[in-house]
């Protein structure tokens, strides 16, 4: 599980790579946002929209969340 030092050095590398500011757009795949902020996926992470997990592993709003 990454800790915050992690999300920093990850956040370094973005904005030193000109990616300051938009580091979630670089990382998110190019499709299946419904929030119509579709990434670049840039560096190929394939983040991929995700919302509600219920606790019977029903997954709810796919494409809504996650950015």
């Amino acid at each position: 599980m990454p800790i915050d030092v992690d999300w920093t050095v990850l956040k370094d590398y973005l904005a030193a790579d000109g990616q300051n500011g938009k580091e979630g757009t670089a990382l998110k795949v190019n499709l299946g946002w419904n929030d119509h902020v579709n990434g670049t996926d840039a560096y190929r992470w394939l983040v991929l929209p995700v919302d509600y997990r219920y606790s019977n592993g029903y997954f709810d709003d796919i494409s809504i969340d996650g950015s």
